[in-house]
């Protein structure tokens, strides 16, 4: 019976590469070339994506899954993800969807890794384990009188006042503002803005090429083409970090306008 309850348990994946059916080809495996379903049946991945395999053998090159939370459904191949711990949470998964960093803790080694040849490249991030060791900063559990007047921060000072500050004494920085969970969303957002650009730089086609060949004599015919459209890296740091910063900027906006409007109000 237990064996039974096991079999049917549904275990959750998630995808370490971008998987395209249209142009699959480049990173599909032999064995997976050898029978796979039609490409409407397959479901391009993200990186990071969460799934849930919904056939119960998993020991198979293509996986029937459902996106646990678009709940989207479709074949995929198991070279493009890992299986995920069973005590994986939501909150961790939602965490690797946003960008962050696969860690090899929560990847499932006991799943056979003929099908999943990933599961060994998974590793542990070094900064991971440095923030470990750190204590929890205080102004996460702070109150607000504390955060307003960085009361939380007088250990810290006090501590550097009697002596050199050693990197035992830092504190360790929230999950989301680690290397590993903010690189992996700018480089989204940087890969987005370059395939963006090489869309728009494409030479433009002609059915006509002896039309081109008779019009263009000399160098100078060609000067009034546009410039190649480069990748912006402020336009992708904007859409990662623009979030932090809406909010303080509101407010110093009210600020501003709060002093400019004081005289006239007394």
């Amino acid at each position: 019976m237990a064996a039974s309850v096991t079999t049917a348990k549904k275990v959750r994946v998630v995808a370490i590469h971008d998987f395209d059916p249209l142009q699959a080809d480049a990173i599909l495996t032999q064995d997976c070339l050898k029978n796979p379903p039609s490409i409407q049946a397959q479901l391009p991945l993200s990186r990071g994506q969460c799934l849930e395999i919904l056939t119960k053998n998993i020991k198979s090159w293509w996986l029937y899954v459902r996106c646990v939370f678009s709940e989207k459904e479709g074949f995929i191949p198991s070279t493009c993800v890992v299986p995920l711990r069973e005590d994986v949470d939501d909150e961790k998964l939602r965490n690797l969807v946003n960008g962050g960093q696969l860690s090899s803790s929560l990847v499932n080694r006991q799943v056979e890794s003929k099908f999943f040849p990933n599961i060994l490249n998974v590793t542990n991030i070094s900064s991971k384990k440095i923030e470990s060791r750190r204590k929890p900063c205080p102004e996460e559990k702070a109150n607000i009188f504390s955060r307003l007047s960085f009361w939380w921060l007088n250990s810290l000072i006090l501590t550097g006042f009697k002596r050199a500050l050693l990197d035992s004494d830092l504190w360790a920085l929230e999950e989301g503002s680690l290397s590993h969970s903010i690189v992996p969303r700018l480089q989204s957002e940087w890969e987005k803005e370059i395939r963006k650009c090489h869309g728009r730089n494409r030479a433009p086609r002609s059915n006509d090429e002896d039309f081109e060949q008779n019009h263009l004599q000399s160098a100078s015919d060609v000067a009034f083409v546009g410039k190649c459209r480069e990748p912006s890296l402020i336009k992708a740091m904007i859409q990662v970090f623009a979030p932090y910063f809406v909010i303080g900027v509101f407010f110093k906006l009210l600020n501003d306008i709060l002093l400019f409007v004081q005289p006239y109000l007394l």
